[in-house]
């Protein structure tokens, strides 16, 4: 695979051993970290080999250091008690901190909908600020006028999100967040999220009431009916009536061969969504910017 600059300095600059109690989070870290049977393997492998790729810092005026890169090895560290993690250290500016610890993040295996929306929010935003500066992304400019479908289609680079799929996922910033916790268990579907992102925040409370009375999970197509009845203002009416009974489970079926490979998707995605993906990295491959080791 082709490195980019982030991930040719992790793997070229010389690392230093820094205290783990001089390092902080980085604030608003979008992503979770806990422990689960993914940690734990990373744990043993740390426990056994140590930790092979260093995590990334940046130099605080306080003389401690931000975490932007390398939050679950971190993490494990702790878990291990160790005293020292080897680290690269750089003196960056916030926005490009901010984009670092996106685009070092961005491509995990599992990903909740949830945190690719405010990580999607939090690098636009840092895009902004960085202004006409292009040395690490050619389409980073501000956000705004024509340069804004650019911009979007930037967000989602590393993640082989379009940028349609990336402003899906910057329209979830506007639910609720109780919403917000439902579309990330799946009991509201992911495009329903985006339908509901649209609604008054008064709408979107009671439907949030609804749904957790109903203990129903919410289509696409049950998402379009509440948002046409907000607009008409008769979404109390269509509630009370219990218009909207036909709220259920989507039984959409996943042919067996794409199945197996759901668990590497973040939820929410549709078939023609994974299909895209995995024919895009097809692509690169026959292309030789992948390589299978």
């Amino acid at each position: 695979m082709k490195l980019t600059s982030l991930e040719e300095m992790l793997s070229t600059e010389e690392p230093v051993n820094v205290d783990m109690d001089l390092i902080d989070d980085f604030p608003d870290h979008p992503f979770r970290v806990c422990m689960d049977a993914a940690m734990q393997e990373l744990i043993d492998s740390i426990r056994e080999s140590g930790v092979l790729v260093p995590i990334l810092l940046r130099r605080c005026p306080n003389g401690r250091y931000q975490s932007i890169a390398g939050h679950r090895r971190r993490f494990a560290c702790k878990q291990l008690q160790y005293k020292q993690i080897p680290a690269i250290i750089k003196d960056v500016p916030e926005a490009e901190a901010v984009i670092w610890m996106v685009d070092s993040n961005i491509q995990r295996y599992h990903i909740y909908p949830s945190e690719k929306a405010k990580a999607y929010q939090m690098k636009m935003e840092a895009m902004a600020r960085r202004g006409k500066r292009t040395d690490l992304e050619k389409t980073s400019r501000p956000v705004g006028g024509k340069s804004n479908r650019e911009t979007v289609a930037a967000l989602g680079a590393r993640a082989g999100d379009s940028g349609r799929q990336v402003q899906r996922y910057l329209r979830l910033n506007y639910l609720l967040p109780a919403l917000l916790d439902k579309v990330d268990d799946q009991s509201i579907a992911f495009q329903a999220g985006v339908e509901l992102s649209y609604l008054p925040l008064e709408d979107q409370k009671e439907i949030c009431q609804y749904v957790s009375d109903k203990t129903a999970l919410v289509t696409l197509e049950s998402a379009k009916k509440f948002r046409k009845a907000s607009e008409s203002g008769n979404l109390e009416n269509v509630l009370n009536d219990g218009m909207l009974s036909e709220v259920q489970k989507s039984n959409m079926h996943i042919p067996g061969w794409l199945k197996k490979y759901e668990k590497y998707f973040p939820a929410g995605y549709t078939q023609d969504e994974m299909k895209n993906v995995i024919e895009n990295l097809l692509k690169k491959w026959c292309k030789g910017e992948l390589k299978y080791e």
